[in-house]
């Protein structure tokens, strides 16, 4: 790295977005830790504010890639080979950026490079999951949380969807489950229906307002006035901001962005084992770790082990109302300027 050149440019690297909250966990500790280089991250609109912790945030033209990012994930080769290298689209965000920042140094991030240092480290996928899981739980400590700046007025406006606008509107008890359905990517961790359908149904027999959201999301085949489901390519703050407005969301703690709602005010329900948990040499629980700055978050995996919903949704009903998150006293908008490409 150049000492004298003050701002980095790097790039979300096409993989998995968990990664890019990782990402944001090794700029927030660089940042506690250092902070003598201002950093900016090329990214695709929908990504961007999970690197809140920037300071520019690169937004990558539409124009120059229009291709959905399930599609993306659904690529099992080498994804950033493919849609960022060799397509061009590095060279024109470069290029592009000069425009803005007269001087910079660009690194194309890969797997094992940490931008808490920028060092790349040894190519030890455990040791370096165990190093980011650790990463995102002392982020997560010292309360540099993803934060909701969207109010309900301008939610409504912004969401033109007749289900959404119910949700919203709805006044009563709301649940979001966030559920997946890949063909091709990490099948094993989809949705499984029994447990999302059954739970849903029973919900809504209690008068809970039910919103199913995935990217791509697991049908359940409901139809009532207090469900809707929604197979979105909407932005992370924008899903976000509908998860705040929810009393609690359901989602498995094994894949799907789960690390980003981790770090996140929302509340969760916990329906099955974190992966970071279970691993014997990893051993992080991001669930531990949010309970010890306050949010609480709701534990039915002894019911849906046994596949006892009804013993589940009786359980949740009772703490669903005094759930905690959370309090700041004002919310002082904190996120990194946008440059659009």
């Amino acid at each position: 790295m150049n000492n004298k050149i003050q701002n980095i440019v790097i790039n979300f690297d096409f993989g998995e977005v968990n990664r890019a909250v990782f990402r944001n966990a090794q700029i927030y500790l660089y940042k506690k830790n250092i902070n003598n280089k201002k950093i900016t991250v090329i990214t695709l609109d929908e990504f961007k504010y999970l690197f809140s912790n920037a300071d520019y945030l690169a937004v990558i033209n539409k124009e120059w890639f229009n291709i959905s990012y399930r599609t993306v994930l659904e690529y099992l080769d080498d994804r950033q080979k493919k849609y960022y290298v060799d397509s061009g689209l590095e060279e024109k965000c470069v290029n592009k950026l000069h425009e803005y920042l007269p001087e910079f140094e660009y690194i194309r991030v890969n797997d094992y490079f940490d931008v808490s240092n920028f060092q790349t480290t040894k190519c030890d996928l455990t040791n370096w999951l165990k190093l980011q899981f650790n990463n995102l739980k002392q982020m997560i400590l010292n309360k540099s949380l993803y934060m909701n700046f969207i109010d309900e007025e301008s939610l409504l406006a912004k969401m033109q969807v007749n289900g959404i606008k119910r949700y919203l509107n709805y006044n009563g008890p709301k649940i979001i489950i966030r559920t997946r359905d890949f063909k091709n990517k990490a099948i094993v961790h989809n949705s499984k229906f029994p447990i999302f359908y059954n739970m849903a149904k029973k919900l809504i027999k209690k008068e809970i307002f039910i919103l199913n959201l995935g990217c791509p999301l697991l049908s359940l085949n409901i139809e009532n006035e207090l469900y809707f489901e929604y197979d979105h390519n909407m932005t992370f703050e924008e899903e976000l901001a509908l998860c705040e407005h929810a009393n609690a969301c359901v989602m498995t703690a094994e894949a799907g962005l789960f690390t980003g709602f981790a770090a996140s005010n929302i509340n969760i329900i916990q329906i099955d084992g974190e992966w970071s948990e279970g691993h014997h040499l990893i051993k992080v629980s991001l669930f531990d770790t949010r309970k010890k700055i306050g949010i609480e978050d709701i534990d039915i995996r002894r019911f849906v082990t046994k596949n006892n919903f009804s013993g589940a949704v009786d359980f949740l009903c009772k703490k669903l109302g005094n759930l905690k998150r959370i309090s700041f006293a004002s919310r002082k908008n904190q996120l990194p300027d946008v440059l659009y490409l």
